[in-house]
């Protein structure tokens, strides 16, 4: 008697990192999030940002300062559909224990690589809270269940 076994997904979760950035409707391994060139607005409706596909638990951001002449500065933000609501991400600051708004500074011509937890959240968005003169910004964001 042969025997059937099947194997289960757990809402499509990943090991690889997979990149948020759209082409044409689909994710591709080089898109870029944003391109940021000055600041800008937080999030308001429920389709800004980017779907958090498989609801993945870390969020990969990569930012370049493509050589602004100064600071720049991004805020991340998160959404879910229980609440309608778009609400600052925050990270614990292990020397005091208390829970911080996530900001990313990058400066004058550096590449910066972050990992957060996101853990339950639907739509990722990143505001530019700071911008520097010229040039631009960069930002790639990917997710993973790892």
């Amino acid at each position: 008697m042969s025997q059937t076994f099947r194997a289960y997904r757990a809402g499509g979760r990943t090991r690889t990192v997979q990149n948020l950035g759209l082409t044409n409707g689909a994710p591709t391994p080089e898109a870029v999030a944003y391109t940021f060139t000055a600041t800008t607005s937080a999030p308001t409706t429920d389709t800004d940002g980017f779907k958090n596909p498989g609801l993945q638990k870390t969020l990969h951001l990569l930012m370049k300062n493509n050589n602004t002449g100064g600071t720049v500065t991004v805020r991340l933000w998160g959404y879910h559909s229980a609440f309608d609501e778009w609400g600052v991400l925050t990270v614990l600051n292990p020397t005091n224990g208390v829970r911080q708004a996530i900001s990313v500074s990058v400066g004058d011509n550096v590449d910066l690589y972050n990992i957060f937890d996101i853990e339950g959240i639907e739509r990722i968005a990143v505001q530019c809270t700071a911008f520097a003169s010229s040039n631009s910004a960069t930002v790639w964001l990917g997710t993973n269940t790892i």
